[in-house]
């Protein structure tokens, strides 16, 4: 990365306080992650990347430290978390931009497989929810311990998600996986933070139009 000059330093070291109470921290490549107050203190005075991870096809906030012998790459996340060798961090949402600290969670490699993304072709939005075309319906289904169970067809595809999510409760407890979607609508009918699905929808991948229509 080549010399920032000082408008450009002081943009990506100092965290740009927002509406929400929020904060910004500025990445190259036009990226920024979002962390909240307790945090500040942490981040703030270095200069962060927007680093590609092929695994989980995002960009994920890190810095470099040269102070030592030898170059240390260190993870946003796991810096705010104070995450210790071998320990795994979970963003909820999936979203590993998002650094609040109420979107992170220390987690076994097993709960973090209770909250994978939506696989690519996934068409409704929601986790275990697909349309079965031959009824016209909307199917809902979960996998545990490597079975696939059925949990029934239904008109529209909330309600198979409904019945999705009081089934995973049941098998993953608070590890389950809680659709972008729906954390976008969430947000689309918070008035007061509608920035952050338009946000989160960039990230996921996950279209607005329909988040618009659905949310009235």
């Amino acid at each position: 990365m080549g010399k920032l000059n000082q408008t450009e330093y002081l943009r990506r070291t100092i965290p740009a306080k927002q509406e929400d109470g929020t904060y910004f921290v500025a990445l190259n490549h036009g990226q920024h992650s979002i962390i909240e107050e307790e945090s500040v203190d942490k981040v703030k005075g270095m200069v962060w990347s927007a680093e590609w991870n092929n695994s989980c096809k995002r960009f994920m906030a890190v810095r470099w430290d040269h102070s030592g012998c030898t170059s240390q790459r260190i993870i946003m996340y796991r810096l705010i978390m104070g995450a210790k060798k071998g320990e795994m961090v979970d963003h909820i949402n999936h979203d590993v931009l998002d650094n609040r600290l109420s979107n992170l969670r220390i987690v076994t490699h097993q709960q973090n497989s209770y909250n994978k993304r939506l696989y690519k072709n996934n068409k409704s939005g929601y986790p275990g929810v697909n349309y079965h075309t031959r009824d016209g319906k909307w199917q809902a289904s979960i996998g545990k311990d490597g079975k696939r169970i059925f949990l029934g067809h239904y008109a529209t595809a909330e309600e198979a998600n409904e019945a999705y999510q009081k089934a995973a409760t049941k098998c993953f407890g608070e590890y389950k996986n809680i659709s972008p979607f729906s954390t976008i609508l969430q947000y689309w009918k918070a008035t007061t933070f509608p920035s952050y699905a338009r946000h989160l929808s960039v990230r996921t991948g996950v279209s607005l139009r329909t988040t618009e229509m659905c949310a009235g």
